[in-house]
C-alpha cells in the first residue's frame, strides 16, 4: 500500500513538471542592434538596407576632379595643332621649332605649349653673308602680319581641346601657350615673346571670352 502511494505521488509530480514545461511562454528574441557601415545601414535579416547619400560637397568635389584623361587624346591634340600650324600656308609656312607638348594637370586642366617662328627666318649662308637693312625690315613686317593668323590658330586649338577633352569637367582650364623665338639681328618691335590663351572649358564651348596675355 505504501509503495503504491509512492508510485502515484511520483507520477503526479512528473505530470505536473511536464505541464509546467508546456505552459512556459518563450520570450521573443531580442532584436539585433543596427550597425552603421559606410554607405548603408545594416538591420536584421528581414529588413532591406537603406542607402546613405554622400554629402553634396563630396559629389561636387568628385565632379570637379573629373576622370583620368587618356594620353591618346592629348597626343591627338598635339598632332592636330602641329598639323594646322604647318598647313596654314605651304608657300610661306610657320617654322615649328619643336612639337606641341600637352599635359593634363589633375584638378586644374589641360596645358599645351609649343615654340615657333611666325615665318621661316632667313639666316646667314655662303650665298647670303650679311643681313641687309632691307631684309631686316621685310622679315619684321612679315612676322607682324603673321600674328593675326597665329592667334586665330591658337583659338582653334582652344576649341579643339575643349571639344575633345569631354572627360574633363567644364570648370577646369584649357591653356595654349606659344613661345616665339627670334634671331639676334631681328627687329622685334611690336612682336611678342609669348602668347598665352586660357579659359575654362565651359567658356570655350559656349564661345565665351578667352583670356589672352602677350609678353
Amino acid at each position: 500500500m505504501k509503495r503504491a502511494a509512492t508510485v502515484f505521488f511520483a507520477a503526479n509530480l512528473l505530470l505536473a513538471a511536464e505541464g509546467a514545461a508546456w505552459a512556459q511562454i518563450v520570450a521573443p528574441a531580442t532584436p539585433a542592434k543596427s550597425m552603421t557601415v559606410p554607405g548603408q545601414v545594416v538591420t536584421p535579416a528581414d529588413a532591406k538596407p537603406v542607402a546613405v547619400m554622400a554629402p553634396a560637397a563630396t559629389i561636387a568635389s568628385r565632379e570637379s576632379r573629373g576622370q583620368r584623361i587618356p594620353l591618346a587624346v592629348i597626343d591627338y591634340l598635339n598632332k592636330t595643332f602641329d598639323g594646322k600650324l604647318q598647313a596654314q600656308n605651304p608657300n610661306d609656312p610657320i617654322d615649328l621649332l619643336g612639337t606641341t607638348r600637352g599635359t593634363y594637370l589633375t584638378g586644374y586642366g589641360a596645358v599645351f605649349t609649343t615654340e615657333l617662328s611666325p615665318i621661316v627666318t632667313p639666316g646667314l649662308s655662303p650665298f647670303n653673308t650679311k643681313i641687309t637693312d632691307q631684309q631686316r625690315d621685310q622679315v619684321h613686317q612679315r612676322k607682324l602680319a603673321r600674328m593675326e593668323t597665329l592667334r586665330r590658330l591658337m583659338l582653334g586649338m582652344m576649341k579643339d581641346s575643349a571639344t575633345s577633352l569631354n572627360l574633363m569637367p567644364e570648370d577646369q582650364m584649357v591653356v595654349v601657350a606659344v613661345r616665339l623665338l627670334y634671331l639676334p639681328w631681328e627687329n622685334t618691335a611690336g612682336l611678342p615673346n609669348l602668347i598665352l590663351m586660357k579659359a575654362d572649358r565651359r567658356t570655350v564651348l559656349t564661345n565665351g571670352q578667352v583670356q589672352t596675355e602677350e609678353q
